[in-house]
């Protein structure tokens, strides 16, 4: 890249001038790096496909890294490990926290309460080098609400990543000279085999982790390891390959085909990182190649054209902003994808964005002399760090105590609204619970499951919670069993359990509801759990045993019993239990509470025909002398079914209830159940 009078400069993954050619400057890279964001940009604006060019500027990171480190091993200066730390943090961060900050505020003015949470989590893990982890984690939580929106962080894994290879890599390098050193062996034949092993071990983690979960392995550092990898093999390599210009113009310029044409060919998301993402990378390793060897060969003096360099500057800035304009601009407009004209508005404020940050953030603070030694910019570090994390946790302090100020008035009746035919008009602003507490809106016990009532079963144990009775003499016992919806259902279930003396227990897993023949929605484990709930069940003996018995679909009245229910009921009755079934909610086909944040209840609200079947489908069913429970009439009074009851928000997404909406239901579900006699 170039400074405005066209003197090499650096980057936040550029390295010094030095003889070695594996560490000279490389104007061909910086335009490498500007082509590689710049398709990554279009192709998020336009195609919603993977362009390769992500795979790219991580393998460039690890070769710019790798040449550096090994610059200053061959000069004799050690590898000083938090002084490198700190110095290549102090280059990525300062920008990276602007746009977390500009971000901050988007999501204030642009996006709905029920967001913020999401991106104020995302926002801390972006900060520390961890959104990778925190999508992971979110890919395969169940009970993870998601949201039809966005995140406009969510490409901040891969800058997470690089972070995280930042850390591991100069101790990596540091264990290799000293093993090196220590054996007298030669450096770089060492450092040849550790980086081949890396990339042979994670390409194959990698094969094998897509073929089982490709949506957490996309975001998987051990998954990506072989592109750094592969990238640190041309810096140790490069300067041994000699090249004829020409043979080095065919590859060159092969390689920046190879790359320009990966998004066009291949449409391959779902095999990333694995065998696709060799094309990205090895077309990139091509271009590196072919520099080293003759400089400026075929399609790379163009790559080195001062344009090109320029553009290389604000790449890094131009990957930080352009996504969350991206999502921005699509949030405002209310749509999922871009014409033309739109996709250049969205990318030409990005290029002003970046050009702003680049010489208003990265090269003034890069440059400042204040911030010289590793304590002073350990500390520069940290206060960038409490510039982003204190609106934070401000921002959420604030919405945690109007939530509770809210929730503190009276005219928030939910269920009752229904029962005593109270008209309760919906008031913006003071519906309860509010967009950001739904991460909190799921029923629970007081604890994990204990003494006598701890499962021996792993699969159990893992979501086993317990509240036990106050009374001196021994209690009876209800158990909750089933997926997310029987979760939920105990919120309306649990207060008339405890004044009545029950201890009350829960075994739940996502996904899996307690019928033997169903087919889950989260199958890995569920038939195990199923059967280790009924041989639970056999061994306890509890007094009541309660589950949710029918299935519902989105926008459908085709609702039914779930499979196996009969012979799960007969199983449970024949252990002395009482069993307790209860009709589902409904499902529908859009977030209930996003519809409402955005277009308000009426809009949001279905015919009770469309949703459910006319009669409770329990009722075809022969099971036995269980306690059949139905109070759809409070989900949709009227034949209606509304997503807002008495100010209260009723469900949490697409299809489950909030815990708010289902205790102010309590009440009710009691007295249904006293009129089978459960109480008596």
């Amino acid at each position: 890249m170039s400074s405005p009078q066209g003197a090499p400069t650096r980057t936040a993954v550029e390295i010094s001038a030095s003889s070695d050619p594996a560490v000279t400057y490389r104007p061909d890279l910086d335009g490498l790096r500007a082509l590689a964001v710049g398709l990554v940009v279009v192709y998020h604006v336009w195609f919603g496909r993977v362009s390769g060019g992500v795979d790219v500027f991580l393998l460039l990171s690890a070769y710019f890294l790798t040449a550096s480190l090994l610059r200053r091993v061959d000069a004799g200066q050690g590898i000083r490990l938090l002084t490198v730390w700190t110095r290549r943090f102090w280059r990525l961060v300062p920008a990276a926290a602007a746009t977390l900050g500009g971000v901050l505020v988007a999501a204030y003015f642009a996006f709905p309460p029920s967001m913020w949470q999401t991106i104020w989590s995302q926002t801390i893990a972006s900060l520390f080098y961890v959104q990778n982890i925190e999508l992971q984690r979110q890919s395969v939580d169940y009970y993870d609400r998601g949201s039809t929106i966005v995140s406009p962080l969510q490409h901040f894994w891969s800058l997470s990543i690089q972070g995280q290879v930042f850390l591991l890599w100069p101790v990596l390098i540091l264990a290799v000279v000293a093993f090196a050193r220590a054996l007298r062996l030669s450096l770089r034949p060492v450092l040849v085999i550790v980086f081949a092993t890396v990339v042979v071990v994670s390409f194959l983690y990698a094969l094998r982790a897509t073929s089982v979960d490709q949506q957490s392995a996309y975001f998987s550092m051990p998954a990506r390891l072989w592109e750094f990898a592969l990238g640190a093999l041309a810096a140790v390599l490069v300067i041994r390959v000699r090249l004829p210009r020409a043979v080095a113009a065919v590859l060159g310029t092969a390689g920046v085909i190879g790359i320009v044409t990966c998004g066009l060919v291949l449409d391959a998301a779902a095999s990333f990182p694995g065998v696709a993402a060799l094309w990205p990378t090895v077309s990139a390793m091509a271009v590196i190649v072919a520099g080293a060897a003759s400089p400026g060969a075929g399609f790379l003096r163009t790559l080195s054209r001062r344009s090109w360099r320029k553009a290389g500057a604000i790449s890094y800035g131009l990957y930080l902003v352009h996504w969350p304009v991206l999502i921005t601009w699509r949030q405002v407009e209310g749509v999922t994808s871009l014409d033309f004209v739109s996709g250049l508005g969205v990318i030409s404020i990005s290029v002003v964005l970046a050009f702003a940050l680049h010489y208003g953030v990265e090269r003034p603070l890069r440059s400042w002399r204040l911030i010289r030694g590793t304590g002073i910019t350990l500390l520069a570090l940290a206060t960038t760090a409490s510039l982003v994390v204190a609106p934070v946790l401000a921002w959420r302090g604030l919405e945690e105590q109007r939530s509770a100020r809210l929730a503190a008035l009276d005219d928030h009746p939910g269920a009752a609204a229904v029962d005593l035919s109270i008209p309760v008009a919906y008031t913006p602003g003071t519906l309860i619970p509010t967009g950001t507490m739904l991460s909190v809106e799921w029923a629970s016990l007081e604890g994990r499951c204990a003494d006598e009532l701890r499962p021996a079963s792993p699969l159990l144990l893992e979501q086993c919670f317990e509240t036990r009775s106050s009374a001196q003499e021994p209690a009876p016992v209800m158990l909750v069993v089933g997926d997310s919806h029987a979760q939920q259902w105990m919120g309306a279930v649990l207060p008339g359990a405890v004044s009545h003396g029950y201890t009350v227990i829960a075994l739940l897993r996502g996904g899996c509801s307690f019928a033997f023949g169903e087919a889950p929605v989260a199958p890995d484990g569920c038939a195990q759990w199923r059967t280790d709930a009924a041989e639970y069940i056999a061994e306890k003996r509890p007094d009541v045993v309660v589950m949710v018995g029918t299935r519902s679909f989105p926008d459908s009245p085709d609702e039914r019993p779930l499979d196996g229910l009969e012979e799960t009921v007969a199983a449970v009755q024949t252990t002395g239990a009482r069993a307790i079934v209860i009709r589902d909610t409904p499902r529908f086909s859009k977030d209930m509470f996003a519809c409402v944040e955005a277009d308000g209840p009426a809009a949001c609200a279905r015919d009770r025909s469309r949703v459910l079947a006319e009669e409770d489908p329990l009722l075809r069913a022969d099971l036995g002398d269980a306690m059949l429970i139905d109070l759809m009439g409070f989900f949709c009074p009227n034949d209606v079914c509304e997503p807002v009851i008495g100010n209260v928000a009723v469900y949490i997404d697409d299809n489950h209830p909030t815990l708010t909406y289902m205790t102010t239901l309590a009440p009710f579900m009691e007295r249904a159940l006293a009129t089978h006699g459960l109480w008596n």
